[in-house]
């Protein structure tokens, strides 16, 4: 399934050897990969309603059920990571394997410079075929529990690049648990919608201008200049 518990019918093989390799009473969370496709490529298979034989597997976590019920799992990182990688050795199917995870012990307590020259290290050595789009670090003590990581227990990155756009337009809504939203920015005569990086108190003021309130709580950001973090710019 997709994190939205949706069935992935092109993932169907992989699905199967999964629960061959680790039992039905694992949850395993993985990243479709192959080797020499780019992300887009990957991404495009995985949309299919049948099956990608091309597709493969990385797995980067996994659980029993149970501990997914009960939502915690106090098997250390580093425990968890190496019980896959000796089960995937073990079987030696070669289109499911282990990420290659980068595990330290103390993400928080890296500092900035060093995270920035791990991941130039993957982008200018491993990710050259295009293989890898960015670097996902992992602390070796840390436990599961659900929901994202807010704790230094995970942290992604991705080589980003900015640019200084004017928002054109703002909406929000309400989604079932919070507001979600979006600005509407141009580049070179396209629009686009960003929704990250909004806080729910910027989305509030956003929903109460967007209602016709025009008072101090009310936020309009129409007009103004939002620098845009951004990963690559598409041909559309």
């Amino acid at each position: 399934e997709t994190r939205q518990q949706k069935a992935q019918p092109s993932a169907a093989r992989i699905a199967s050897a999964l629960k061959d390799v680790f039992g039905s009473n694992m949850l395993v969370f993985s990243e479709l990969w192959t080797k020499g496709l780019a992300h887009k490529a990957i991404n495009g298979m995985s949309r299919r309603d049948e099956v990608q034989q091309e597709l493969g597997a990385c797995i980067f976590d996994m659980i029993s059920v149970d501990e997914f019920n009960e939502g915690r799992c106090s098997m250390p990182y580093a425990e968890r990571y190496e019980r896959i990688k000796t089960r995937l050795d073990d079987v030696g199917i070669s289109w499911i394997q282990p990420a290659q995870n980068v595990v330290i012990e103390d993400v928080l307590g890296t500092t900035e410079e060093a995270l920035i020259k791990l991941a130039n290290a993957y982008q200018n050595g491993p990710v050259s075929d295009g293989v890898y789009d960015g670097l996902i670090l992992r602390k070796r003590s840390a436990i599961w529990v659900p929901g994202a990581s807010k704790d230094g227990a995970v942290v992604k990155i991705k080589p980003a690049a900015t640019l200084d756009l004017r928002i054109t337009a703002q909406d929000v809504e309400q989604r079932a648990t919070k507001l979600g939203g979006t600005v509407t920015v141009t580049y070179k005569g396209v629009e686009t919608n960003v929704g990250g990086g909004l806080t729910q108190e910027q989305l509030a003021g956003m929903m109460l201008y967007n209602q016709g309130d025009r008072s101090a709580k009310a936020l309009n950001l129409v007009g103004l200049i939002a620098e845009i973090t951004f990963l690559e710019v598409t041909d559309a």
